[in-house]
């Protein structure tokens, strides 16, 4: 009866044995360490496409457009007055002396207008003993007609001058001066425009024994001809005005 109890005791041990050593397993699994999961990391934000991106992600091809840079500007100058003198023509067959008459009278006078009004007509005439020089040419306008006329005086002297001494056979030469005058129409009354006021003519027997050094001292009205002045001009000359 005794070995019935003990076997009962033992055998209980080893059920209280078994039960507690499961249980010990069932606790170490629950006790031991856990590893949390990891807090996600925070993404950039993504930046906000502009007008351009959008253009350009829309159309790759398409090249961002440059910025444009400004320039600075220059101040448009006025062209400069023709000289029409050096545009006109030199004479084919005398183009020395011609061209020496050009230079003389080039550029404009003081209102503007061509000094030279036309091509100086040069010629051979041998019934005047050779070089023949017609010359017609824009004059300076002035507020009276006595300072008009003494200019033109000192330019046709001066042209004199450079025509007989540069070493040209030339027999003789006529100057005739445009000025700003009346012209009288048959129809209509009159008008202001350009008219021939004054013309003279110098020979080459008048440039002989001159002293063109001495040139401001010598009235020149007494050396060439007068061939034409303007009646009205005429007047005002002899009335000082």
């Amino acid at each position: 009866m005794v070995l019935r109890r003990v076997q009962r005791a033992v055998s209980y041990l080893v059920v209280v044995t078994a039960v507690v050593a499961a249980l010990a397993t069932v606790l170490a699994g629950c006790s031991g360490d856990t590893e949390e999961p990891a807090e996600p990391t925070q993404a950039a934000p993504e930046p906000t496409p502009t007008a351009a991106t959008s253009a350009a992600a829309a159309d790759p091809t398409q090249t961002p457009a440059a910025t444009p840079t400004t320039e600075p500007t220059s101040t448009p100058q006025p062209p400069p007055p023709s000289n029409l003198a050096a545009e006109l023509p030199t004479d084919p067959n005398f183009p020395e002396l011609s061209q020496i008459v050009l230079s003389h009278l080039s550029g404009m006078n003081n209102i503007n207008r061509p000094r030279l009004n036309l091509p100086p007509d040069i010629r051979d005439d041998r019934r005047r003993g050779g070089i023949v020089i017609n010359i017609e040419f824009n004059g300076d306008e002035y507020d009276t007609t006595t300072q008009k006329k003494s200019e033109l005086d000192k330019l046709m002297r001066d042209t004199y001058e450079v025509i007989f001494t540069s070493g040209h056979d030339v027999a003789e030469v006529t100057m005739a001066a445009i000025m700003i005058g009346t012209i009288r129409r048959s129809v209509g009354g009159t008008a202001e425009g350009p008219i021939s006021v004054y013309k003279t003519r110098f020979k080459r027997e008048y440039a002989e024994g001159l002293d063109w050094a001495d040139k401001e001292s010598i009235d020149f009205n007494e050396v060439w001809d007068t061939l034409t002045l303007n009646p009205a001009w005429k007047r005002d000359l002899q009335e000082g005005k």
